[in-house]
């Protein structure tokens, strides 16, 4: 992608400015979709364009509530701005997350969405020994006692393992739920339900 800009509304046949994403390819890395609301039309062109790998959609709308942005995300939009928080240099930057594979939702947005799946994790699954994420029995235990506290060094001891096998636990853990650290993976799994 070599540059992200705006067609004034003047020079479209629409009363609302037109972006395009221009390159050296012929074929977009990313397309940008924009519209009022999130409703039938719209899922059906993310659908179209989320049945290939490329382009990526980025999907600017006017109003997004939590049901909505739940349909966004089943059918396969992982880039999401609300048309009035959305400025050229947000924009930009989540177009560059949709070149590199990152996902962009709201933060209100998403943490509703965490809410929701953390309800789903403690009164449907868990009581049926399942869960939302791809955690082991094993991996849950030491991010449970790194959220208590513990170190690596106690883990260990309790759990009979090598601190050396404790820190591979945890890079697994992080690496699975895409997270940095383990404070960042404890946070995610807090908001999920999970611990």
């Amino acid at each position: 992608m070599d540059q992200l800009d705006t067609i004034p509304p003047e020079e479209t046949d629409s009363d609302q400015p037109v972006v395009v994403v221009t390159g050296h390819d012929v074929a977009p890395d990313v397309l940008v979709i924009v519209g009022d609301t999130v409703d039938d039309w719209l899922l059906a062109q993310l659908a179209a364009v989320t049945s290939a790998p490329a382009p990526r959609p980025v999907l600017v709308v006017e109003q997004v509530d939590d049901t909505a942005g739940l349909h966004v995300i089943e059918a396969g939009g992982l880039h999401l701005l609300r048309r009035d928080e959305c400025t050229a240099t947000l924009l930009r930057s989540v177009v560059r997350a949709a070149v590199r594979g990152e996902a962009r939702l709201p933060n209100d947005l998403l943490s509703s969405l965490l809410t929701r799946m953390g309800r789903t994790q403690r009164e449907v699954l868990a009581p049926r020994g399942l869960t939302l994420l791809p955690l082991s029995p094993r991996q849950l235990a030491v991010l449970r006692m790194i959220a208590e506290g513990t170190d690596i060094a106690s883990i260990a001891r309790e759990l009979s393992y090598s601190e050396r096998s404790i820190k591979h636990i945890v890079h697994e853990i992080t690496e699975q739920l895409g997270v940095r650290n383990r404070t960042q993976a404890v946070a995610h799994a807090i908001r999920a339900g999970l611990i």
